[in-house]
Parts: structure tokens; sequence; C-alpha cells
């Protein structure tokens, strides 16, 4: 499957125009959001600040690419891995700011059968960063999804309409280390 690449801001001088509908926000319905599947997308940045462990923060982007986040050792950020239980938002965007990639799965009800077997497979076929040597990739469910499947990398999205494993790997490829923390 070829990715498009669609550029959610572009400036001229001083100006800058913000195409309308390029930031999925709302119930996470596709309609109406602009979103399309298989086109990735950039997201404007909201900062990388830390805030209290506990403290929700209300993010732009549904599902954000950056923002306050928390940052507590043994809660955010999470290790790489695939998890059963959703994972709180400002615990994966602390992983985002460290060059991750998470994969955020949305079964709208019941999950198929066998799909955390190809989400496994999925982690396991992701190669370790050429930076660190270790996979930074977090699989995570998230109610909302404006399809099945979205790749968030540090302001950068791409959503799937059915796990792609290609498509996720060469998302991985093209931004895993692209945070604006370098660390592992």
């Amino acid at each position: 499957m070829g990715l498009r690449r669609s550029w959610c801001g572009f400036g001229f001088g001083v100006f800058a125009f913000w195409i309308t509908g390029c930031v999925p926000t709302g119930s996470g319905s596709a309609g109406g959001t602009g979103v399309q599947a298989g086109v990735e997308i950039t997201i404007p940045n909201e900062g990388h600040n830390h805030v209290p462990v506990g403290q929700q923060v209300t993010y732009q982007a549904n599902p954000p690419a950056s923002g306050p986040h928390w940052s507590a050792a043994g809660v955010a950020p999470v290790a790489a891995g695939v998890y059963q239980s959703a994972l709180e938002e400002e615990q994966w965007v602390h992983d985002l700011e460290h060059g991750y990639v998470v994969l955020l799965y949305d079964c709208h009800g019941t999950c198929p059968p066998g799909l955390l077997n190809d989400l496994q497979a999925l982690f396991d076929a992701a190669p370790p960063s050429a930076t660190f040597g270790d996979t930074k990739l977090v699989i995570t469910p998230y109610d909302g999804l404006p399809f099945s499947f979205t790749v968030v990398a540090w302001d950068w999205q791409l959503h799937l309409k059915t796990l792609d494993q290609q498509a996720v790997l060469d998302f991985y490829g093209e931004h895993v280390d692209q945070g604006p923390e370098a660390v592992p």
C-alpha cells in the first residue's frame, strides 16, 4: 500500500494557513473530520510540558500527537509492548516525545479473534531503533478513533481501516527517534 502525505499546515512568510479539518477532533467519527484512511498527516504541535501524574490534559487533536504529559518512573513513559488495557494518553504521549511510535486500536465493540496475536506479530516485526537499539513501539487500545487503527508519532498520524502491517512498519521506520527528546 502506498502512503500519501498531506501537510495540514503551510506558511508563506509570516502568514500560516491551516487547512480546515486536518486535525481529527470530536467524537472520533470519520464523517466530518476530514480524515482519510491511508494518508499520513501532520498534526499541529501542542508542546511537551510535564504535568503532575493524574492531571488530565485536554488535547486539541484526537488522538494527540504531542502535548503536555506525565513524567514519573514506572508511570510514563511506558515500556514498549502490546497492551490489552487502554493506557492514559498522558502516558504514551511521553513515549512520543522520546521518539516512540504508538499504534492505537479501536475495535468499536468486541475485538475480532486473533487481533492480539496479529498485534504481537506486528510488534515483533518492528526493527530496533538504529540510534538506541531497542524497539520503540507501543500498542494500546483507544476509544474514539475515526477508523479502527491510528499510528501516531510526534506531530504525525496515519489512520487505517484495517491492520496493515507494512503501512505501520513503514510509518515506524520513517518516524522512530524523531521526537523532541533523543533518549531510549
